[in-house]
Formats: structure tokens, C-alpha cells, sequence
């Protein structure tokens, strides 16, 4: 008893320390304790056998000895194998509540190892978001870039297209000014042209007719002189 009380009571060894070795099963235990009382009993069987050789009185307090070792063992059997089991008991409660500790440690443990990835995904989602949030960003500025390009080159090229419009048209005015010009001079020098042909014109029948008043003037002159 003394050895089993220091090498397993109360689930403590040597020290104050746990013992974290596989205690024996309450089975094993009893079948254990049965058999060191067998050996106690056959111990006092032979000593009884050693001490008949000097006669009957001895046979029978050797008989009465065998008797009360017998009877002994008989009584004490019992408490020790209640014993036996009460700590056996206590191995396995201890056992138990060491082995639901451990499995609620074990618990807690992948509870935290389950938060810390939950945790985990959780930001890399986030982390992926953003990244998605902002490539869709630049996305958009890189059309909004590109549009406003488009915009201005397409105002750009209706700024040219007004000002070759405004170039054309002012080409077409100065030449239909100059060919205005033109057409002008050339009425003013027909008018000339025809002013000095009426001109020329009425001089050569004025000068043919006083030509003529000249001759008729002196033929008349010679008819009167002649009469005379």
C-alpha cells in the first residue's frame, strides 16, 4: 500500500509532478493484488507444514496459525481491493479530466487556428477587393483618358476643317472680287471703245459734210460769177 500510495496516489509521482504514464487498467490492478495475497497464504502454509514435525499440539497451532493468516488475508482482501479500485477510480476521473482538458485545449486551439485563417481570408478578400477596386479605376481613368483624347483630336480636327472652310471661302471671295475687277475694266474700256468709235464716227461725217457744204459753197460761188 505504502509503495502504491507513492508511486500512483492522487495521480502524482516523485516530486509533485504528474505521471503522464498509462496507468494500469482496474482490472489488472485487482488480478495484481489477488495474486500477492495467494502468495502470502501459500508463505503461511508452508511455515504451518515446517512447524507440524514436533507433534499434534504443534499440528493444531500450526492449523490454528494457518487459520488466522487465512482468515487475515480473507478480511484484509477486501479493503485493499476497494482500495485498489477507489484509486483506480481516481487514475481513470483524473485520466478523464485531464484527457477533456486536453481535447478542450485542443478545441480552443483549432478555434483559434479557425479565427486566425477566418481572419486571414478575410483580409486577403479585403486585400483582393482592393486590388480589383483600383485595377477597375485605372480602368476607368485610362477610358476617361483615352476619351477625352478622342474628344479633343475630334474637336481638333473640326477646328481645321472650320478654319480651311473659312481659307476656301475667303480664297472665293478675292477671286470673285478679281474676277468682279476684271469684269468692271472691261465694261469701262467697251464704254471707252464705243465712245471713241461713236466718236471717230461723228467726226468723219462732220468733216465729209462740211467737205461737201464747201464744195457746194464754191460751185455756187463760180455759177454766180460765170452769170455775171
Amino acid at each position: 500500500e505504502q509503495q502504491d500510495e507513492e508511486g500512483g496516489g492522487g495521480g502524482t509521482g516523485r516530486g509533485g509532478f504528474e505521471d503522464f504514464s498509462t496507468p494500469e487498467s482496474p482490472l489488472a490492478q485487482v488480478e495484481r493484488a489477488l495474486m500477492e495475497g495467494a502468495g502470502g497464504g501459500a508463505a503461511g502454509r508452508g511455515e504451518e507444514e515446517a512447524g507440524a514435525g514436533g507433534g499434534a499440539g504443534s499440528a493444531a497451532a500450526g492449523a490454528g496459525a494457518e487459520q488466522v493468516p487465512s482468515r487475515t488475508v480473507v478480511k484484509a482482501r477486501p479493503k485493499v481491493v476497494a482500495e485498489m479500485e477507489r484509486r483506480a477510480e481516481e487514475r481513470h476521473k483524473i485520466r478523464e479530466e485531464r484527457m477533456e482538458r486536453q481535447r478542450e485545449r485542443e478545441e480552443q486551439r483549432r478555434a483559434e487556428e479557425q479565427r486566425v485563417e477566418e481572419d486571414k481570408r478575410q483580409a486577403e478578400e479585403r486585400e483582393q477587393q482592393r486590388i480589383v477596386a483600383e485595377r477597375q479605376d485605372r480602368l476607368r481613368d485610362e477610358k476617361r483618358l483615352r476619351a477625352q483624347r478622342l474628344v479633343d483630336l475630334a474637336q481638333q480636327r473640326e477646328k481645321g476643317r472650320l478654319a480651311r472652310q473659312f481659307w476656301e471661302f475667303n480664297r472665293l471671295a478675292q477671286v470673285w472680287c478679281v474676277l468682279q475687277q476684271v469684269t468692271i475694266h472691261a465694261q469701262e474700256m467697251g464704254i471707252l471703245a464705243w465712245h471713241r468709235y461713236r466718236r471717230s464716227l461723228l467726226r468723219a461725217g462732220l468733216s465729209s459734210w462740211r467737205a461737201h457744204f464747201a464744195r457746194s459753197a464754191a460751185a455756187a460761188a463760180a455759177a454766180r460769177g460765170g452769170g455775171a
